[in-house]
């Protein structure tokens, strides 16, 4: 057996009934799914006579894939007590034992006339949907890990500053940049942004010290950049009075753990330069935040190796995570008895890499998608993603949170770094798809400007469920992939949204109409921008638009996409309605009291009172028979101005 220094790894084998010391793989990766226990009853019954691996089953099977689809097992047990167990392993990466039940089973009337029996109503089943799963992993070097393969690996027990560790980084840095076609290459002339850290020898005989790079002495060299959550203070920064002694040298010592373990690992990455925001832009001043803050996406995506401290809601707490002991997994014959397959318990939760306190933070979400590779730090294992490929150290899919029609293979799992289709060519899948919907209504170059837009609609919901420490940055955080997209595309970008896709653009509601608030008065009302809390877009192609914008002006201020006196003139159908306070699905009316649909405010204040005349724009209609509009508010004093308060 190959040696480890991962978790604890059984020397006997566990105690399993006949079922489950006949799994194979082979068998779990048919398109039907292995058999396993006849019934649910007899699952249980074999948990109970001692079979571990059944009685992981049954947990799986109670715990259930979410909370919104945990299942009533009293009805395999009383009801319907005849559906057999199936198991399937996940094809794709074969790091997963997934569960589910037979659609129907088949019973014989005293005569012998058969029944067929339909599982419980809103069950859904099959692959695409299973009711529970088990993750599997075999050890590096043993046969299952080599002729099968099983992809799954053990979790590290290291947390991530062993000489192992940097192996895996310094591998997976080499493969990226040695063999990846769609991953930068670095540029000999490239400058380094205008402060960073010089970290000193790898040896540590060097304290760090923040330099100014304003000479040609500096171009050319490689930095990284550092991901962090700042935790509610601002950790060491440099201010004015501090930039000289920044300058001189930061003892290690007087740096948060976050940062100089940051420091520990581009060293040990043979690298020379950090760069982290509040040491290298200077904190109480206004020009040079306003400066370099708009520079921001450059100087990420610039870097070489991006650090995320995923697991670190502090800069106290660091990068390196001790890790939390994992129970004894179940280990289970597979082939000869002398190979082995192990199952994790279902007690044992892996992190969802994708909710992770550093997901919280709004300017996160361009660093990340800017970055061309990073190594995240997370609290279990790490992580590698860059333009082309996604790795962890367990073996399994980089984001494991995923819904099971992509578990079992059936859709490719998207990188997150390909969101924007900055760094490589638009998947040819996805546009298929939309041509698919589209084709008919609008030519191609249309069609797969719909697709970039969507794109940008998918990363705002994803920015505005993450917080900002200051409000007045929403347009700030957010500008560095706005600009690299407009470097891309070619379109017009303006307070958030873009010229080209204005009608689909203000299509969009607030999530939470109770936390929602005006951050700036100085947006236009149809801007999502403007606004607080979390943002939704329509973003599916079938739908045909109603409305079109015959004019816009608006005058651009600052670096960020802001505007000011922006006005937006539609053509579109008008439907007069009268707002009724109700929690139901109807809160606009008609005249004669007749249900015109529900609408949501964009803010508590902006609803308006009981019985208000209010009109709505109707923007897009769905083949589905209901359609999208905005909810508008006459501006005071202004013949046909008005105003966005909801949709």
């Amino acid at each position: 057996m190959a040696q480890q220094d991962h978790l604890s790894i059984p020397e006997t084998e566990d105690r399993l009934c006949a079922k489950c010391e006949s799994i194979r793989m082979d068998q779990m990766r048919s398109p039907e799914g292995y058999p396993h226990q006849p019934t649910f009853l007899a699952l249980k019954r074999s948990a109970e006579a001692g079979c571990r691996l059944c009685g992981f089953f049954c947990i799986s099977l109670e715990q259930g894939v979410d909370a919104d689809r945990s299942l009533d097992l009293t009805l395999l047990s009383d009801q319907y007590p005849g559906y057999p167990l199936l198991l399937r392993a996940r094809e794709v990466a074969l790091d997963r034992i997934i569960l589910f039940f037979n659609e129907e089973y088949v019973s014989r009337t005293e005569d012998g006339l058969p029944i067929h029996h339909d599982l419980p109503p809103g069950w859904d089943q099959g692959l695409e949907n299973p009711l529970g799963y088990l993750d599997i992993f075999a050890l590096p070097g043993d046969a299952p890990s080599l002729e099968t393969p099983i992809s799954g690996r053990p979790l590290p027990s290291t947390a991530g500053d062993s000489a192992q560790d940097f192996e895996t980084v310094k591998r997976w840095l080499a493969e990226c940049t040695g063999t990846h076609s769609l991953c930068p290459k670095h540029h000999a002339d490239a400058p380094l942004p205008k402060r960073v850290i010089d970290v000193g020898p790898m040896g540590g005989s060097q304290e760090p010290r923040l330099i100014l790079t304003d000479s040609k002495q500096f171009h050319g060299h490689l930095y990284a950049t550092l991901s962090h959550c700042w935790g509610g203070t601002l950790p060491l920064s440099t201010k004015s009075d501090t930039l000289q002694h920044r300058m001189e040298g930061i003892s290690m010592a007087s740096l948060p753990k976050t940062f100089r373990e940051a420091v520990i690992i581009v060293r040990e990455l043979g690298l020379r330069f950090l760069w982290i925001g509040s040491l290298c832009i200077i904190q109480d001043s206004a020009k040079d935040w306003e400066e370099q803050s708009a520079l921001m996406g450059d100087i990420y995506r610039g870097g070489y190796i991006n650090i995320a401290a995923k697991a670190a809601a502090t800069s106290a707490v660091g990068c390196f995570i001790p890790r939390e002991p994992e129970p004894e997994p179940c280990r289970v014959p597979c082939g000869t008895p002398t190979e082995f397959m192990y199952v994790r318990s279902p007690s044992y939760k892996v992190e969802d890499i994708e909710n992770t306190p550093l997901d919280t933070r709004g300017w996160v979400l361009q660093e990340r998608i800017l970055s061309p590779r990073i190594i995240h730090y997370g609290a279990q294992q790490l992580y590698w993603e860059c333009i082309s490929s996604t790795q962890r150290q367990d073996g399994k899919y980089f984001n494991d949170f995923i819904n099971f029609e992509e578990e079992v293979g059936l859709v490719p799992i998207g990188n997150f770094k390909q969101t924007l289709g900055l760094y490589s060519p638009t998947d040819p899948l996805l546009y298929e798809e939309y041509q698919g919907e589209l084709s008919g209504v609008m030519d191609d170059s249309a069609i797969e400007r719909c697709l970039h837009m969507d794109q940008w609609y998918h990363t705002v919901m994803d920015y505005t469920r993450r917080n900002l420490t200051y409000q007045s940055d929403k347009l700030a955080a957010v500008a560095g992939v706005a600009k690299a997209f407009k470097q891309e595309r070619g379109y017009r970008y303006l307070a958030g949204l873009w010229e080209e896709d204005l009608v689909r653009g203000i299509m969009w509601w607030i999530s939470d109409e109770k936390s929602s608030q005006i951050i700036t008065d100085g947006l236009p009302s149809w801007s999502w921008a403007r606004h607080s809390g979390e943002i939704a877009f329509l973003v599916s192609p079938g739908r045909e638009t109603l409305a079109k914008v015959t004019d816009i002006s608006y005058e651009h201020m600052g670096k960020f996409g802001q505007v000011t006196g922006a006005k937006l003139r539609l053509e579109g159908p008008l439907v007069k309605a009268r707002y009724r306070h109700s929690e139901a699905k109807a809160n606009l009316v008609r005249e004669d009291g007749t249900a015109i649909g529900y609408a949501r405010f964009d803010e508590p204040v902006s609803r308006p009172a009981d019985g208000d005349e209010l009109v709505c724009c109707v923007l897009s209609r769905y083949v589905e028979g209901w359609a999208f509009a905005l909810v508008l508010h006459k501006t005071d004093g202004q013949t046909e101005a008005y105003k966005r308060i909801g949709s």
